[in-house]
């Protein structure tokens, strides 16, 4: 009984993250309350199976930590804390929002994200414990792997056929540039870099391995084609950031991880490599699935001498008259040229007057929108539909809404679980290559988190906490190995 427990666990938790992307990136109510449930059917699972063996596998001491840190912010918001009110204007204008485009405001309701919250602290335990045994591990790594290759195919196709909404429906527009499952661009970039170095840990694992035959250079072969074709949906949307980190940490994974000389352990991988990507590149060319000339035109509109601030700024116009000053798309714009990096500037200097105002238990979860609304009188902080959901820096938005309690305890969890495998591992990630691949897409996601808001989508949050336990469960010793490669051929 308890070992099928332990089964139904791994099974809803591999679900859930096949389903959170392919499901609108579990931005939408529905789809997030799924999330959610599958999630917390697997904990519960897995915590039922623990107790009936009567053994628990935890994970290290300093994880412990960082959910002690977590729970205790989350049970004060949840028993004794209340919950920030919205000002009218605000409450109205995010009201207006949600009913001009329902499908780009992410559900973020306290209760909502308290329930998710701890369903994902639960789903982390399992996954954290299933991930030390081999199977499991390679269960993980190759559903998200297999789930990010389809989030790329689906938006390469719906590039290439002019989709004008998700999964080709347009009946309720988007305000942005929306990329497969996701509806902003930058969630899609970051949903990316979270999964293609499972392609190439898998793969190394498998020549690295003892085993040879068929299936093994089949997975070989397929993890490849699938990190590449993750690779290659960089190019079909136009947030820049998430490209640029691909590039920069592929070849310091490549460097890392020695992938060239491996791949020559077996006859003709770099060949065929080579026209895999030839391949790719000729087909979402031929078939127009890149977006080459909006990406080129978004690095033409930067202007790199904005980004320094300093510059005189115009006052802001009082509240009573934002709603003459609003355009059609529903915000009123602002000066922020006396700000470091323009808008981003302004949202985290609202950032930080909060979390002074609110230190150790903040605003609450989803209270980034009260907490702005509180202490900042810019209108298009308040007013842009993305300023209003996220500050734009995913380690102050965890400060404000958790306070530095709780968002001491997710940087512990989150942060913590790369800096940890990466201790573990070393120099030498033949330790455990899918703990190194872990390393490589946190630290992706956790980059862009500087500046944008990829730990604020349920989607990129679930698969965070899945390369967290992963990361966590990493083996302190090394495997054994045979000495030469089975696919060393005379």
């Amino acid at each position: 009984m308890s070992e099928a427990l332990r089964t139904a666990a791994g099974c809803s938790l591999l679900l859930a993250l096949a389903l959170a992307p392919l499901n609108y990136g579990s931005t939408r109510l529905v789809p997030f309350q799924t999330l959610l449930l599958l999630s917390a059917l697997g904990a519960a699972a897995w915590m039922i199976s623990s107790i009936l063996a009567r053994s628990w596998s935890l994970p290290p001491v300093i994880a412990r930590v960082a959910l002690v840190l977590i729970v205790t912010s989350g049970v004060a918001w949840a028993c004794v804390l209340v919950v920030p009110e919205i000002p009218e204007f605000t409450a109205r204008h995010l009201h207006r929002l949600s009913s001009r485009w329902p499908y780009s405001i992410v559900p973020r309701g306290s209760g909502l994200l308290l329930l998710w919250s701890a369903s994902a602290i639960g789903a982390f335990l399992a996954l954290a414990d299933l991930a030390r045994q081999p199977a499991w591990r390679w269960r993980i790594a190759a559903v998200m792997l297999v789930t990010g290759g389809a989030v790329a195919l689906i938006g390469l196709l719906q590039n290439s056929t002019r989709a004008r909404g998700i999964y080709w429906d347009s009946s309720i527009p988007l305000p942005g540039a929306f990329f497969s499952t996701f509806f902003h661009h930058t969630s899609a970039g970051a949903y990316l870099n979270s999964v293609w170095p499972l392609g190439f840990a898998l793969a190394m694992g498998a020549i690295r391995g003892r085993s040879e035959g068929a299936w093994v250079r089949g997975l070989v072969y397929s993890s490849r084609v699938c990190s590449a074709l993750v690779l290659a949906a960089h190019s079909g949307h136009v947030s820049r950031l998430p490209q640029v980190i691909a590039i920069v940490v592929l070849v310091a994974f490549a460097l890392w991880m020695g992938l060239w000389r491996a791949f020559g352990e077996i006859r003709g991988l770099r060949v065929a490599g080579g026209l895999v990507c030839t391949a790719l590149l000729v087909a979402v060319l031929s078939f127009g699935a890149t977006r080459i000339s909006d990406i080129r035109a978004r690095w033409g509109k930067v202007e790199w001498s904005s980004l320094r601030g300093g510059r005189d700024m115009a006052q802001a116009p009082p509240v009573k008259e934002w709603s003459s000053l609003m355009r059609d798309d529903l915000f009123v714009p602002s000066s922020h040229a006396g700000y470091p990096l323009g808008d981003r500037g302004a949202a985290y200097a609202t950032a930080w007057s909060a979390i002074k105002d609110r230190p150790w238990f903040g605003w609450g979860p989803g209270g980034w929108t009260a907490a702005a609304a509180a202490v900042s009188i810019d209108p298009f902080i308040r007013t842009f539909y993305l300023m209003v959901q996220f500050t734009h820096n995913d380690f102050l938005q965890f400060c404000v809404e958790w306070g530095l309690i709780g968002a001491a305890g997710w940087a512990l969890l989150v942060p913590g679980a790369a800096v940890n495998a990466f201790h573990r591992i070393g120099w030498r990630p033949s330790r455990d290559y899918i703990g190194a691949a872990a390393v490589a897409a946190l630290t992706s996601v956790l980059v862009q988190s500087l500046i944008d808001f990829p730990l604020q989508i349920p989607a990129i949050q679930c698969n965070a906490i899945a390369l967290s336990a992963l990361a966590w469960s990493s083996p302190a010793t090394i495997p054994p190995r045979s000495s030469a490669s089975p696919f060393l051929h005379s």
